[in-house]
C-alpha cells in the first residue's frame, strides 16, 4: 500500500525545515567567501552511495511497510559514504541523525512516535498525527522516547516537532552549507598558488594548464623573481666574458 496520501503537512514541514537549514548554511558560506563554483569542483568518492540513501528513503516514504527498513539501509549506506569521504564536513552528524531516527522508528514498529505535549506547544495539530502513516502519538508503551519527535519547533508556516536525530541530520547540513565551499574555495586558491610557484612558466600557455586550472587567473604573481631571471643571467655571463678577458 503505498502511503503518498497520507504525507501529512507535518512531514512535508520536517523536510521544508531540513532544506531550509542547507539554504541557510550556504548563504552563510558565500558569505564568508565560498563560492558556489568551488563547490562544484570538489571530488566526492562514491557519490552513488548518498544518491542511494536520498532514494532508499523516499522509497520509505512511498511504502509505509518499509518506512523502518529504509532508515536502517539509508544510515548504513550513508555510514559507507561517510567513511569514503571523512574529510567533507557534517557527515558524522549526519550518520549520528540517521541512526538515531532509525532506531527509535524501528523500535516502535516503523511509526516515529510524537510527544502530544511538543505537538500542543507547536501548533501542529493531533489529526495530522493520528492520520499519518509515519506517525503515532508516543504514549506510555513509547520505547526510546528521548529519542522520538520531542522538540516544538513553533515557526509560522512550517510548525513541526522534530528529534533528535532531525536535529542533528539538520546540523550536518547546515556545516556543511557553512564550511564546504569555504574549504573549496581556499582549496582551489592553494593549488593556483602552487602551481604559479612550481610552474611560473606555464603561466602564458592559457588554455593549456591541467584539471581546469591556470590560463589567466595563474598569471598573477608572476612578476616577481621569475620575472628577473633574465637579467640575473646577463649579469652573470657578463662577469664571466671579463674574468675570461682578464686572464688572457
Amino acid at each position: 500500500m503505498l502511503g503518498l496520501s497520507l504525507i501529512t503537512p507535518h512531514t512535508t514541514h520536517v523536510l521544508v525545515l531540513l532544506v531550509l537549514t542547507l539554504l541557510c548554511g550556504l548563504g552563510v558560506g558565500l558569505a564568508r567567501g565560498g563560492t558556489l563554483g568551488a563547490l562544484a569542483r570538489i571530488d566526492v568518492s562514491r557519490p552513488w552511495l548518498l544518491a542511494a540513501a536520498v532514494l532508499v528513503l523516499a522509497i520509505g516514504r512511498l511504502v509505509p511497510a518499509l518506512h523502518s527498513p529504509a532508515w536502517i539501509a539509508a544510515a548504513v549506506v550513508t555510514a559507507l559514504f561517510a567513511s569514503a569521504n571523512n574529510r567533507l564536513p557534517g557527515l558524522g552528524l549526519l550518520v549520528t541523525g540517521l541512526i538515531s531516527n532509525a532506531a527509535v522508528i524501528t523500535a516502535n514498529g516503523g511509526q516515529m512516535p510524537v510527544s502530544r505535549w511538543g505537538a500542543d506547544h507547536a501548533g501542529v495539530p493531533i489529526s495530522d498525527i493520528l492520520t499519518s502513516a509515519f506517525h503515532t502519538p508516543a504514549g506510555d508503551g513509547t520505547v526510546l522516547r528521548l529519542l522520538s519527535d520531542i522538540i516544538p519547533l513553533p515557526l509560522p508556516w512550517t510548525p513541526a516537532v522534530v528529534s533528535v536525530g532531525d536535529v542533528a541530520i539538520a546540523a550536518a547540513l547546515g556545516l556543511f552549507g557553512t564550511l564546504a565551499p569555504v574549504r573549496a574555495w581556499r582549496t582551489l586558491q592553494a593549488r593556483r598558488h602552487a602551481r604559479a610557484v612550481q610552474s611560473p612558466a606555464q603561466g602564458n600557455l592559457g588554455d593549456g594548464s591541467p584539471d581546469g586550472f591556470g590560463g589567466a587567473d595563474e598569471d598573477d604573481g608572476l612578476d616577481g623573481p621569475a620575472g628577473h631571471l633574465p637579467s640575473v643571467r646577463t649579469g652573470t655571463m657578463t662577469a664571466r666574458r671579463s674574468r675570461t678577458e682578464g686572464d688572457s
